[in-house]
């Protein structure tokens, strides 16, 4: 079925008034971004209470970390002298003297060497050698927790560092994903600006379009 001239220019001007009023009002809907960013912006702050504490951690814990490891390297003998300046005789110690002194005693009372100074040379030793066996165990011990000490400081600034980490990586992913539904709706803004001069460009091309060829022929163009 033929369209009449009318019904050409009702739909000209229907394409000329849409594309006006989408270019002057703009898109009405909703922009997804808009919508996404609602929950978006929750995530970091109900992640940060969870991690932010261990990260925090780790950071207080590495200052002193590092010091005591560059203390190690320059210093190592300090460290011992600090460590052992604590010592004091064990109770074990006191014991074993006990058992070895009436052990050497009584062999020297036997054989007639009792107060002799080949039998002080023997005491003497024995409080010697238990004392040195003793001082090494207490320090092995003061060392094992010196080194747990810096085991568990090792330990947290891991989980400091996972903890910033984690941070690091959700406000990224969420900036990442914020960015790319900004993009999105620019660009589906832009091409209903488009699509508006597309029709305003139409809607003129069809109205005027005959008038404008008819003045052509009439001046020979």
């Amino acid at each position: 079925m033929a369209i009449s001239r009318n019904d050409q220019l009702g739909m000209s001007g229907t394409n000329l008034a849409g594309g006006l009023a989408s270019l002057l009002l703009g898109n009405n809907s909703t922009n997804p971004a808009k919508s996404a960013n609602k929950y978006l912006d929750k995530i970091y702050g109900q992640i940060n209470p969870m991690l932010q504490p261990y990260a925090n951690a780790g950071t207080n814990v590495l200052g002193n970390f590092n010091s005591q490891l560059m203390e190690m390297l320059k210093n190592p003998g300090d460290i011992i002298k600090r460590l052992g300046s604590g010592y004091q005789e064990s109770p074990g110690y006191k014991w074993d003297l006990k058992q070895g002194e009436e052990a050497i005693n009584n062999a020297a009372a036997s054989s007639g060497m009792l107060g002799t100074p080949q039998h002080q040379v023997q005491s003497s030793q024995l409080a010697s050698n238990l004392a040195s066996k003793d001082f090494d165990t207490y320090l092995n011990h003061i060392l094992g927790l010196f080194g747990g000490g810096l085991q568990g400081e090792q330990g947290e600034i891991s989980q400091g560092y996972n903890a910033s980490n984690d941070l690091a990586q959700a406000l990224s992913s969420i900036l990442g994903t914020k960015a790319q539904y900004a993009y999105g709706g620019q660009a589906a803004k832009n091409a209903g600006k488009t699509n508006a001069f597309e029709s305003i460009g139409s809607g003129l091309g069809e109205l005027f379009g005959p008038a404008i060829g008819a003045l052509g022929t009439f001046f020979g163009l």
